[in-house]
Order: C-alpha cells, then sequence, then structure tokens
C-alpha cells in the first residue's frame, strides 16, 4: 500500500511523467524508495495511464534488475498490463515478463498465475505458423 502523506507525490509522479516521461528520470532519486515508484506505477496502470505506469514499473526493473524483494510482482503486472490492455497490447512483451517471473521466481505467489498465461500466451501466439 501506499503510506500516508505519500497522496500528493503520487499525483506529482502522474503529472511530471504525462509531461515527458523519458525525461522524467529524476524521479527514480536516491531519495525517492523502489516501494513509492512502484505504488506510483501501479497506481497509474489502474487508473489508465498505462503507458506511464510501465514506464516506472520498468525503470524499477531497468535500475535495480530483477532480484529486489517485489520483483516477481511487478514482473506479473507488466505481463497482465502487455497482455490485457486493448490499447497499447503487446503479447510477446506480456510473454517476455511471464517467462521472467517463471524462470527466476519458482516460488512466487504469481507463478501459477504467470504459467497459465504464459502457456496460453505461447499456445495462442507464440506459436500459432
Amino acid at each position: 500500500g501506499v503510506k500516508t502523506g505519500s497522496a500528493e507525490k503520487l499525483i506529482r509522479f502522474k503529472e511530471e511523467v504525462e509531461k515527458d516521461p523519458e525525461r522524467n528520470g529524476y524521479l527514480f532519486s536516491e531519495s525517492e524508495t523502489g516501494d513509492m515508484v512502484t505504488a506510483a506505477g501501479k497506481i497509474l496502470i489502474k487508473k489508465g495511464y498505462v503507458l506511464q505506469g510501465r514506464y516506472l514499473l520498468e525503470k524499477i526493473l531497468e535500475k535495480n534488475g530483477s532480484v529486489f524483494p517485489g520483483a516477481d510482482e511487478i514482473l506479473f503486472i507488466l505481463g497482465y498490463s502487455y497482455q490485457n490492455n486493448k490499447e497499447f497490447r503487446d503479447e510477446r512483451r506480456a510473454f517476455f515478463y511471464y517467462k521472467k517471473l517463471i524462470d527466476e521466481f519458482p516460488a512466487s505467489f504469481y507463478w501459477d498465475s504467470a504459467k497459465k498465461e504464459y502457456l496460453f500466451i505461447k499456445r495462442m501466439y507464440i506459436d500459432v505458423r
């Protein structure tokens, strides 16, 4: 969840990222926690700002790799977002994130769901000739 008093920062994240997502790397300054940026990314995706939310979550993975607490959740959210957003769908990206989660987090809470979606995408989109 988001800590009390963080709403103003999340609103600022949303507004600044909407202006120019590529330019706004300052959101990842040393003073910001990964949890805050992760929360902002999840909220943006949930509220329909899919590109901005994905940008934040992908930046977290880019900065930290995928070996940190909560990385499995981020991988699942990105996979789900790429698979299920009608406007910005990309099955190959969803497949990539689900595969990464399956390979790197076998004990994850999201593993079974990711495996199911991975196999579905593989059968319906990847293996189709």
